[in-house]
C-alpha cells in the first residue's frame, strides 16, 4: 500500500499546509480511497494531476470542517468534470449521512444527490467495533475529541498490511490498542507540550509513552504553530504535504 499525505495541516493550515487528507492506493487490491477530506483536498489533488475518479470511497474520522469540508467540492467535480459513473461510498461516524447532505445543500442549494451522474451511498460506523468496509477490515476506536458526533480512530487491514490513524484526539489509553501490531501508526500531534484545555495530542505525551506504543513506524501530522517552533526537538517522522509512505 502507498499512502500520500494530500493534506497534513491543522484547521488553520498552519505552515501553509493543506488541511487533512490521506490518499491510500492499494495496487494489490486495485482500490483507492481517501481518509478525511479537508476543504483543500480537490485543489491539492489537481495540482498533482491525480485522477480523482479512481477514488472508490472516502472514510471520515469526524465532522469538523477541516476533515470533511472538502467532500461537496469533490462530489461536484465528479459530476461536472469527470462524468463519474461508478458508485461513491462515504463512510464515517454515526450522523455522517445527514451531515454531508446538509453541508452539500448549504453550499449548493438545489443540487441534490439524485441529480448526480453516479450513486452516492453512506455507511455509518459504530465506535469500538470491527466492521467490513469494502474489502477492508476496519476497527473503530472512540477518540477524545469534541465534534458533532463520534470522533473515530481507525485501524485498517487489507489482510497483509495494517495501519492506523488517530484522527483528532486528546490522549486516551485506547491509543495503545489503536496502534497495536500495526505497520504504520499515524498520530495527530497538535501541540508540543501537553495542553489540557484543548482536546488534541501533544508531542510530550506521545514521546513519554512511545515505548508502550507497539507499531513499526510512527508518523506525526496535524501540527500547530507550537509544534513548528519545536521541530528540532522531535525524534519521530513528521508528515508534510505529498509525503509518500509505501509499506
Amino acid at each position: 500500500m502507498k499512502l500520500t499525505f494530500i493534506g497534513s495541516g491543522d484547521a488553520c493550515s498552519t505552515g501553509g499546509r493543506n488541511q487533512t487528507c490521506i490518499l491510500v492506493e492499494d495496487d494489490f487490491n486495485a482500490k483507492t480511497f481517501l481518509i478525511d477530506c479537508g476543504p483543500s483536498t480537490l485543489t491539492a489533488l489537481k495540482k498533482i494531476n491525480f485522477d480523482s475518479n479512481k477514488i472508490d470511497f472516502i472514510i471520515n474520522t469526524h465532522m469538523h470542517g477541516d476533515h470533511y469540508g472538502g467532500i461537496p467540492y469533490l462530489l461536484l467535480d465528479f459530476w461536472i468534470n469527470s462524468n463519474r459513473k461508478k458508485e461513491l461510498k462515504i463512510i464515517g461516524p454515526r450522523g455522517i449521512a445527514q451531515r454531508v447532505t446538509d453541508l452539500h445543500e448549504l453550499l449548493y442549494s438545489g443540487l441534490n444527490f439524485s441529480r448526480m451522474s453516479y450513486q452516492i451511498t453512506f455507511q455509518e460506523l459504530s465506535p469500538d467495533f470491527i466492521e467490513n468496509v469494502d474489502i477492508y477490515q476496519v476497527q473503530t476506536f472512540l477518540m477524545e475529541h469534541n465534534a458533532f458526533s463520534d470522533c473515530l480512530g481507525y485501524k485498517i487491514s487489507n489482510g497483509s498490511k495494517i495501519f492506523s490513524y488517530t484522527g483528532d484526539t486528546a490522549w486516551t489509553d485506547k491509543l495503545f490498542s489503536l496502534a497495536e501490531g500495526t505497520d504504520l501508526f499515524i498520530s495527530e500531534c497538535s501541540f508540543f507540550n501537553k495542553n489540557s484545555k484543548i482536546s488534541h495530542l501533544s508531542y510530550q505525551e506521545i514521546v513519554d509513552l512511545s515505548q508502550k506504543i507497539n507499531t513499526k513506524k510512527i508518523v506525526l501530522t496535524h501540527l500547530s504553530e507550537e509544534m513548528f517552533a519545536n521541530l528540532d526537538k522531535v525524534k519521530f517522522e513528521i508528515a508534510h504535504d505529498l509525503l509518500q509512505i509505501q509499506f
